[in-house]
């Protein structure tokens, strides 16, 4: 395949499935975009906590724009040697494996009708005697893996729980799982399968790693959590690398068959696109929510600080790790201050909270969906606290975005407990990390210089680049290194101490005020 691809001038489509949008970009073996389209899918609201999206238009959203990518770059299907998948992770469905109809809507990241499961099941003797033993065994053989175990705690975001509540509220799925004619996918995986005709039912151990059902030491599905929870093993997709032959599109779709060569969670596939292939290099995705990844090499990291490892990409024989921090509460913070009128548009946020000096006593709280690690707690409320008669919306837009700075903070200090590597330079990316404001005071925080790249949708880079690795055009890491492009580099400032260092101790007292604890003392 190779020979064929470097024979004539052949094209990369990428596409990244988020939780609202579909972007696709055809490149070309430098990295430029030749063609791109971009679609909207609309969230369905059916109950409180309930976020889902329909199969059916997602399906038809993605199809169109795949289509209309093609069309936009002026390329015919047959020039184009692979495709790559980007997706976002932790939404699912489940589909009868005969008739291929989906039993449920997609049940999203965003989902949290698994509360009471989690509850129930973390307080449970099962989970404590889970992580009694495993912190035992951890002090005996001081092996990661009963670490991260020791740690253990359900949690709404992870598939495994909202798979339970299926299993046990959705009696038609229960019954064909039951007779191993039930198929589970994230939603990489049903999109790969409805794009092979039904052919391949696979996912790959980027996706797999942060479902709460495979184990990142051991590099499989977890046996012992389908035996502990019930649920069919049947269900499950093949997982493959990130980066292989997965199979072909069906000519159905495109006019033309072509080669399916990679699948990646959305936040790994963005970590491959910044080029984060080192150990200690570290990326900060700030779109709808904040990510955090850093690069631990071949052995997953672990903490007490609630962050479980998850796998990078997998080449061949080689394992990339990564430990992760999140924050629900980024771009959807800034948003929001539009919607109550702060300002007309959040590309102006920069310059309004560069016209007053400080938040003047103001702060932010952004847990619109919980508080994360190391907080964690998923009843916490936002709130302003030092509201006064002197503040002004100049004030409120700083305190939005000194609020997504103080927990992208937060969330790399709880992610380099017990690294014991160097820090390369930090990347950033995202369209909150358009913002000039926000990049320099989280350069100045972290006290690490912060490099944005020049492209756009680095998941959709990430794709590219893992797809065209196996079908040969591109041979080597070091050759993608030169196609990620900086755009600037903001280093730290020196006094940022004497500006923010009592400032952000106040806002983790303020955050301390919102949660829901604090709220059951009061």
């Amino acid at each position: 395949m190779s020979g064929d691809v470097m024979d004539s001038e052949k094209y990369i489509l990428a596409v990244d499935v988020g939780t609202m949008n579909v972007h696709c970009y055809i490149y070309d073996k430098y990295a430029n975009i030749k063609g791109e389209a971009h679609g909207i899918m609309r969230l369905k609201l059916p109950h409180h906590g309930w976020v889902e999206l329909e199969p059916s238009v997602l399906w038809k959203t993605f199809i169109e724009v795949m289509n209309d990518g093609i069309q936009s770059a002026g390329v015919k299907p047959n020039e184009i040697a692979c495709i790559g998948i980007s997706t976002q992770r932790g939404t699912f469905t489940n589909w009868d494996r005969e008739t291929g109809e989906p039993f449920h809507n997609f049940i999203t990241w965003k989902d949290i009708r698994s509360q009471g499961l989690c509850k129930v099941w973390n307080s449970s003797l099962k989970m404590k005697f889970l992580r009694g033993g495993a912190k035992f065994l951890h002090f005996i053989t001081r092996r990661k893996r009963f670490l991260a175990a020791s740690a253990l705690h359900f949690r709404s975001e992870m598939v495994v729980m909202r798979l339970l509540w299926v299993l046990q509220h959705v009696s038609k799925f229960k019954e064909r799982a039951m007779e191993g004619q039930a198929m589970f996918g994230t939603l990489d995986t049903w999109l790969l399968w409805k794009l092979t005709g039904g052919k391949v039912h696979a996912t790959d151990s980027s996706c797999a790693s942060i479902t709460g059902m495979y184990d990142p030491f051991q590099m499989c599905w977890a046996n012992w959590v389908f035996k502990m929870l019930k649920i069919p093993p049947s269900l499950l997709p093949v997982v493959k690398d990130t980066s292989c032959w997965f199979g072909e599109s069906s000519p159905t779709w495109f006019g033309n068959s072509i080669p399916i060569t990679a699948i990646v969670g959305d936040q790994q596939a963005s970590a491959f696109g910044e080029c984060c292939f080192r150990i200690g290099d570290i990326k900060c995705s700030v779109g709808t929510s904040a990510f955090m990844n850093i690069n631990t090499g071949h052995k997953p990291h672990t903490s007490l600080k609630d962050l479980y490892p998850i796998i990078g990409w997998k080449i061949g024989d080689e394992v990339t790790y990564l430990a992760e921090g999140s924050s629900y509460g980024a771009g959807a913070v800034m948003f929001w201050g539009q919607k109550i009128g702060l300002y007309d548009d959040v590309s102006q946020t920069s310059d309004l909270a560069k016209s007053v000096p400080s938040s003047n006593g103001l702060y932010f709280v952004p847990t619109f969906s919980r508080a994360e690690a190391p907080v964690n707690d998923s009843l916490a409320s936002s709130c302003f606290i030092g509201l006064t008669n002197r503040s002004t919306r100049a004030h409120m837009a700083r305190a939005l975005l000194e609020s997504i700075a103080f927990r992208i903070k937060q969330m790399y200090d709880s992610i380099l407990e017990g690294v014991n590597f160097e820090l390369a330079y930090l990347r950033i990316d995202g369209g909150v990390a358009n913002n000039d404001f926000l990049v320099q005071l989280v350069a100045d925080l972290t006290e690490h210089p912060v490099n944005r790249p020049k492209q756009r949708d680095m998941s959709c880079l990430g794709a590219t680049f893992l797809a065209g690795l196996t079908v040969g055009i591109w041979n080597s890491l070091e050759e993608l290194e030169h196609l990620r492009y900086e755009d600037q580099v903001f280093p730290p400032c020196d006094s940022w101490k004497s500006q923010y260092g009592e400032v952000v101790l106040n806002w983790k007292t303020a955050v301390h005020r919102c949660l829901c604890l604090y709220k059951e003392i009061m």
